[in-house]
């Protein structure tokens, strides 16, 4: 077994043998020596640091899938480290041997940012889309609950009966001793980060409701903690939502080593796993296996490892009311019966999650994955609606002109090409016009001079010399793929582009600089709608071939530089272009809808703290925020600096 994860100063060797040589460890940098310019430079200017971890992992998987004869391939959806593995195989590049890859689905960033609030954050429309290619692009699926696995396969398109579910392994979850004392006033017990999706402001706030009629329960927190909006952090917020009266009995003791969490498990007599949304809770697992029955909301796995009032307490749901009837309900059993429910619910989590049998599993899953082979690297031969006889062969160029601003980077960067186009043509974007004319030089070109496709190139863009072989390439070794796009630099920024989809694809243009479009797909799409502005028939134009079936990969490789002085689309008339698209493509529009609703307001989304958020806290707040910073002075700066603008400071 080979595993690549990422060099730092508590892991610092490259490379390391355990097992008798028969577990090797892989350690690579976010910025690896030798690694290829400008391709990481590009991933070095993005929101995402994982990308950069992704793309080296990539590289060193294929040399190991070359040189060790790699049977599959596996990685979390979680960031997608296998996303360039997964592009670059979908283009045809790398090794010649295809291992299939499988996807282990933990918790998606789109589930866990959604429930968290946290959807307006930089990262999450990137980590999103890669995840999602990542995700539909894999051999095979691999989750640890039938409840995540329900949501995957009909957020993703999955079919559920591919999808194997095999829970998480106990570890060296040990069964603790605890005496009556113990359950007759044990300690109510929550373990995990103080993050808004795991539940824990609408626990505490249940627990409070309690607490007032019951002098005799007491609830110790452990875990990390977040930022949260108005408060430095979630705990914080927490603590002020507790009465001065009871928060004695209100302990949070922030991150503890194993040692000590095993000291609280020993003094409670009860476990909590509240979320709002979860996969399959390690901390679930360890709890039963110490021998506690849990309190659980029923929107996660947690459902398939308890059994209401046999191993532990469902509430009807994860709102504080019902949250606090089941820990009234809880609270409410006998210590002997408690006792009894904690042993049932070890005996329970043993025999679902016991190591040998899980590891069984594992092995068979993988094996199976290996014998099935790779299903998505070769595309199917696609019969398009037209005559698909002629013989087509190379690539032609449109320039597309500033009308105001005419720019020679573009055709200066044609005469450098190593392969000639078979056809160059070009436009002036100024009016409405450009439209027409641009749809009459495209359809000349392809009927006149039966090339495989168009590159469409601004004129401000300069090629890279081997563009035309490149793009040639993945369009004849891909017969389905109806529109390419290179990555595109921009001074020393830019973006790696993921691939375009949808419902991506319905909110904004997504589509990159210098694309490629088949010359079939064009065809088939029925062409530009010429009573559209030019961004906009083009923005049409993608939809179309999209939603005809074609598919549209980003090519990972900087193919294309952008001049510095690039103008924006003007956007002012945005909406109703949408409704437009609404209109054209129903059906697809319809499937979408949810997704395009929350895509539609991010950037309406007031979900990140504000630092003059704090001064609206009551007094008692303040102080503690101060002296936290006086503690922790580099991390308030950090918080004060993320979440600023020029009037809050």
């Amino acid at each position: 077994m080979h595993v690549i994860g990422e060099r730092w100063a508590g892991a610092p060797m490259p490379r390391e043998e355990l097992c008798g040589g028969r577990l090797v460890v892989h350690r690579v940098t976010l910025d690896e020596p030798g690694a290829q310019e400008p391709e990481i430079g590009l991933l070095r200017a993005g929101t995402l640091p994982a990308q950069r971890f992704a793309w080296q992992a990539a590289l060193l998987a294929e040399t190991l899938v070359e040189r060790e004869g790699i049977d599959v391939v596996e990685g979390q959806e979680w960031e997608a480290p296998l996303y360039y593995f997964q592009l670059r195989r979908a283009h045809g590049l790398g090794p010649e041997r295809k291992p299939p890859c499988v996807v282990h689905l933990h918790s998606p960033t789109e589930f866990i940012y959604q429930h968290n609030g946290w959807t307006a954050r930089a990262e999450y429309l990137p980590a999103s889309r890669l995840e999602e290619f990542s995700i539909r692009a894999a051999d095979a699926w691999l989750c640890p609950s039938q409840y995540l696995a329900g949501q995957v396969a009909e957020r993703y398109e999955i079919p559920l009966e591919a999808i194997s579910i095999i829970p998480y392994p106990l570890g060296d979850s040990a069964l603790i001793a605890r005496n009556s004392e113990i359950w007759r006033n044990g300690t109510v017990l929550y373990v995990g980060r103080l993050e808004p999706r795991k539940g824990v402001i609408e626990f505490v706030d249940a627990a409070v409701e309690v607490a007032l009629f019951d002098d005799t329960v007491n609830f110790d927190f452990v875990g990390d903690d977040v930022s949260y909006p108005g408060t430095l952090t979630v705990r914080r917020y927490m603590e002020a939502r507790v009465p001065q009266s009871l928060r004695k009995r209100f302990r949070f003791h922030g991150v503890q080593p194993r040692s000590r969490l095993s000291e609280l498990l020993a003094s409670a007599r009860m476990a909590v796993v509240p979320s709002r949304w979860e996969n399959f809770p390690n901390t679930c697992i360890e709890a039963m296996s110490s021998g506690l029955p849990v309190l659980a909301s029923p929107t996660g796995g947690m459902t398939e490892m308890l059994e209401d009032g046999v191993t532990g307490w469902i509430a009807a749901s994860q709102s504080p009311p019902d949250l606090a009837a089941a820990l009234r309900r809880a609270l409410a059993t006998p210590a002997d019966d408690c006792a009894a429910m904690g042993r049932a619910a070890e005996k329970s989590i043993r025999g679902l999650c016991g190591n040998e049998i899980t590891i069984r599993r594992h092995l068979a899953m993988r094996g199976e994955a290996a014998v099935r082979g790779t299903q998505r690297v070769a595309s199917k031969p696609r019969v398009t609606k037209r005559a698909s006889r002629i013989v087509r062969r190379g690539l032609a160029i449109v320039v597309q002109g500033e009308a105001e601003s005419p720019s020679t980077r573009a055709v200066d960067s044609i005469l450098r090409l190593s392969t000639r186009p078979i056809a160059v043509g070009a436009i002036e974007a100024q009016d409405g016009a450009s439209v027409e004319v641009l749809s009459r030089t495209m359809r000349s070109v392809i009927e006149d001079h039966a090339v495989v496709g168009v590159a469409l190139v601004p004129a401000s863009v300069a090629l890279e010399p081997h563009f035309i072989e490149t793009c040639d390439g993945a369009l004849t070794r891909n017969n389905a793929l109806g529109i390419l796009c290179g990555w595109s630099d921009r001074g020393a920024g830019g973006f790696a582009e993921p691939s375009p989809a949808f419902p991506y694809q319905w909110i904004a243009v997504g589509i990159g600089h210098a694309a490629v479009v088949r010359a079939e797909a064009f065809l088939e799409s029925g062409g530009l709608r010429e009573q559209l502005p030019l961004s906009y028939a083009l923005w049409d134009l993608w939809n179309a071939i999209l939603v005809s079936g074609w598919q549209a990969l980003a090519y990972p490789e900087v193919l294309a530089h952008r001049a510095e002085s690039d103008t924006e689309r003007d956007s002012s008339q945005h909406d109703m272009f949408v409704s437009l698209l609404r209109e054209r493509f129903p059906t697809a529009f319809a499937r979408d809808m949810d997704t395009v609703r929350l895509l539609e307001a991010l950037p309406q989304a007031g979900t990140e703290p504000h630092v003059s958020d704090v001064f609206r806290q009551p007094l008692r707040v303040q102080l503690g925020l101060a002296l936290d910073a006086v503690r922790q002075p580099r991390k308030a700066l950090g918080w004060i600096k993320s979440h600023s603008s020029k009037a809050g400071r």
